[in-house]
């Protein structure tokens, strides 16, 4: 399903939709998110997300917005998540992009390298996590400057981390 054919029942059961744009910012997938509990949709058989027809290896979430910062910082943020992003950037952490899971493609890394050859993996606190960082360093470690970021232990991701902190910690936690 391209963004074009997505029907009405995708709207209903996922009112939160987020745009995948390319690095040009040409809209190229959709992305809903229901907001039902995890009770109601293991209820109604509703995964908690969908989305069109793309493969997430082939694009890097919050690129387009996110490439002038990338650019400034010469450094980017790796996360997994859309959530991760758009918290971070809210919290004022602009140089950040998610890969869509915890695996970064070479499409993704080719992609990322155009802006910059600094990479902080900042993947979740979580198995899949652990093996994404050892994925990402073993394919492209000697390809780039890759920096394996762990949050504290008390925080999944970055977007719980930001839940908790503000910039300032987020500033602090990186210069310790």
């Amino acid at each position: 399903m391209s963004p074009r054919d997505v029907s009405i029942s995708f709207f209903q059961n996922y009112p939160l939709i987020l745009p995948y744009r390319d690095a040009y910012g040409e809209i190229i997938a959709l992305v809903g998110r229901t907001l039902l509990s995890e009770q109601d949709r293991n209820a109604q058989d509703i995964p908690k997300y969908k989305n069109t027809f793309f493969k997430k290896g082939n694009v890097v979430f919050g690129l387009h917005e996110n490439k002038k910062a990338i650019l400034e910082e010469d450094c980017v943020y790796l996360v997994e998540g859309q959530f991760d992003v758009i918290k971070a950037v809210e919290s004022g952490l602009r140089n950040i992009v998610a890969l869509g899971n915890a695996y970064m493609t070479p499409y993704q890394f080719s992609v990322i390298s155009r802006y910059t050859n600094n990479i902080v993996l900042l993947l979740d606190n979580d198995d899949a996590g652990e093996r994404g960082r050892k994925r990402a360093l073993d394919n492209f470690g000697k390809l780039a400057n890759i920096e394996n970021c762990r949050l504290p232990s008390d925080c999944k991701d970055i977007d719980e981390y930001f839940s908790k902190n503000d910039i300032g910690a987020w500033k602090e936690f990186r210069n310790n």
